[in-house]
């Protein structure tokens, strides 16, 4: 499982690596408005995904010499009878920083990270009954300290480190670092990867950097028939 972040009724955003290519894109589904796992919340809406693009030069840690760069991938849903999301306060759009937006911005900011993924490190009976929510400050791990823990030149691979004791954890990938500007939620990062849980700060795909390349494939992908 991954997380992800609604942009449009019919597009939403997430991280490269969720995605197996030896698998079809119409083989994944995506569930919004649901809190509580074990049962159905009234808000809750499934679809069916029918295209995955994911960055052209995404480069997965997997590879040899892999570094994870340009981890970030759009997903469009099928329309269910013609129907597409419905948005409501319990599911709606994220907003998309402006372009190049510098972390510093958000140092002294309101930041959240949310998902569903475990909650202690390799530890498959960790996971919460509902989507847990966590304040996580953005700006505070300097670059050069960030490439230190991690042996790269992080901010080539198009990331970020944030946190350290908060941190996301496994199955969370995919999901949003978001900070509150102007009453609104912007999405600043993108859960992407890191050592342990809570140990290192996390790595977020830097969601400002790839702006452009974003609004270029919605205008694509929501043109398509």
């Amino acid at each position: 499982m991954c997380a992800a972040t609604l942009l449009t009724p019919t597009v939403l955003v997430s991280a490269a690596h969720c995605f197996n290519e030896k698998w079809k894109d119409s083989s994944w589904y995506v569930r919004l408005g649901d809190n509580y796992i074990a049962k159905k919340d009234p808000s809750e809406q499934t679809f069916q995904i029918d295209t995955i693009l994911r960055h052209q030069q995404f480069v997965p840690l997997s590879r040899p010499g892999g570094d994870g760069k340009n981890d970030i991938a759009l997903m469009r849903i099928k329309p269910r009878k013609g129907r597409v999301v419905e948005l409501s306060s319990y599911v709606a759009p994220g907003c998309l920083p402006a372009p190049n937006t510098r972390l510093s911005q958000w140092k002294y900011g309101h930041c959240e990270i949310a998902g569903w993924g475990m909650q202690e490190y390799n530890n498959t009976s960790s996971y919460p009954s509902s989507i847990r929510a966590a304040r996580i400050k953005v700006g505070s791990v300097s670059g050069g300290k960030c490439n230190s823990l991690y042996g790269r030149n992080v901010e080539r691979t198009g990331k970020f480190c944030a946190g350290g004791k908060v941190d996301a954890c496994q199955e969370d990938s995919g999901g949003p670092l978001m900070c509150k500007h102007n009453g609104r939620y912007q999405l600043v990062g993108i859960v992407s990867s890191g050592k342990g849980c809570g140990i290192y700060p996390g790595l977020y795909t830097e969601v400002a950097r790839y702006v452009s390349w974003i609004e270029k494939n919605l205008r694509k992908l929501e043109n398509e028939v």
